[in-house]
């Protein structure tokens, strides 16, 4: 009896290059040391992005975290994105290789909307008081706010947001694991 059973075409080299280029490449959102650069002489973003995330109690810096709970917030969308990619696995790399800058793109901006949207605790009378110096915005009302005997608020400042480097700092790469 012959067999009846035709190859019309081979993937499988395609498939393996696919999965290969998956498994040889990562995803990492958050703020590069080596391209956050102040002042000279400063801290660069990623040293704030660490202390603001974590705290520092003993600068009286209060932790407000804002990686973790923007990736969380998006992670049903990043696993899509994910399990797409491998879906499109037999397209190649490239497809592949869209599919995890999607997933990069959703995590950076998921994490600029967390510092756009406030963290709380709100900002020390102090630290009010030098925005105000600076004429930041909403700084005037909230110590007026204040004054009138109402609680500490986010709603007219944003913690985290002075010049809005730190925010736009935060990025995504997809590289080849090392």
């Amino acid at each position: 009896m012959k067999n009846a059973v035709t190859k019309i075409r081979d993937n499988l080299p395609k498939l393996m290059l696919a999965f290969a280029t998956i498994t040889k490449h990562e995803l990492l959102v958050g703020v590069p040391a080596d391209s956050t650069a102040r002042d000279a002489g400063s801290m660069n973003n990623a040293t704030l992005a660490y202390i603001h995330d974590n705290g520092a109690p003993e600068a009286n810096i209060p932790a407000r975290p804002f990686m973790r709970p923007g990736i969380k917030k998006v992670e049903r969308d990043i696993t899509l994105q994910f399990k797409t990619a491998a879906s499109k696995a037999m397209q190649g790399e490239d497809a592949v290789l869209r599919y995890m800058h999607r997933a990069g793109l959703i995590a950076q901006n998921s994490i600029r909307n967390t510092i756009n949207e406030g963290i709380p605790p709100p900002l020390a009378e102090s630290t009010l008081r030098g925005r105000a110096r600076r004429n930041m915005k909403g700084s005037k009302a909230e110590l007026a706010s204040r004054a009138a005997g109402n609680a500490p608020s986010i709603d007219t400042t944003t913690p985290l947001v002075v010049t809005g480097g730190l925010r736009n700092s935060i990025t995504y790469v997809v590289r080849e694991k090392k």
